[in-house]
């Protein structure tokens, strides 16, 4: 994939990601093929989610697990 089309993907301007990947700190693997900067896209599934909830108080720990099971479903 070009670099293009994965900032406009990811919700970052292009010149932010060509600076990442001119300093070496794009979050993906890429290379340059002639004068094309290419993203390495992972295949579906092989990138990994977290789950994070919380509550605001002690009394609501209940409601934790609530929160947990409907973010592991989604």
């Amino acid at each position: 994939m070009r670099l293009s089309e994965w900032a406009r993907r990811e919700g970052v301007a292009y010149i932010t990601a060509w600076r990442w990947w001119n300093e070496g700190k794009l979050p993906v693997p890429a290379r340059k093929v002639g004068k094309l900067i290419l993203v390495d896209v992972p295949e579906p599934g092989q990138g990994r989610t977290v789950v994070y909830a919380r509550v605001s108080c002690a009394d609501q720990k209940p409601d934790l697990d609530g929160q947990i099971a409907r973010g592991e479903e989604w």
